[in-house]
């Protein structure tokens, strides 16, 4: 019974896992990390992408996330890339206008890969031909609506 209840307070290895590259994907490019991480390349230690190349195969392995790429035509870690699609969604949604922006405390690219529904929006989107741009205009504007909460300054 004991265990039981300390599962729901505790949290499991994955979830510490995902909390942990959450924050290190999340974390802002500065020009001291990026120069970190050009001297890293070249000496073999860890990387923002090694950190980003872990975070999306954790999350294309999860079933939710797994079912969504497969709906899509990519199935997940074991099949066409989910990870690498989840890594090019990431991306693209950065380059394009949701990279620096936070909602309440959701990075709008991180939250667009580990939630299902706006997983599935986001690829629909894509899908349908809508433009980068407006993708990640429209993924920031849902977030928005999701929290209550908006990221433009009063």
């Amino acid at each position: 019974m004991f265990r039981r209840l300390l599962s729901f307070v505790v949290p499991s290895d994955e979830e510490r896992r995902f909390a942990r590259l959450k924050k290190e994907v999340e974390a802002p490019s500065t020009t001291e990390q990026m120069l970190d991480d050009t001297e890293a390349i070249f000496s073999g230690a860890r990387t923002s992408d090694d950190a980003l190349e872990e975070f999306v195969t954790l999350l294309a392995a999860r079933s939710e996330i797994n079912e969504v790429l497969h709906r899509h035509g990519w199935i997940g870690v074991s099949g066409k890339g989910g990870n690498s699609k989840l890594k090019e969604l990431y991306w693209m949604l950065s380059i394009n206008g949701a990279g620096g922006i936070v909602v309440g405390n959701i990075y709008v690219p991180t939250a667009c890969l580990y939630d299902p529904r706006l997983l599935e929006y986001v690829l629909s989107m894509e899908a349908e031909g809508v433009s980068a741009v407006d993708i990640a205009s429209n993924a920031v504007n849902v977030v928005e609506q999701k929290t209550g909460r908006s990221w433009r300054p009063n």
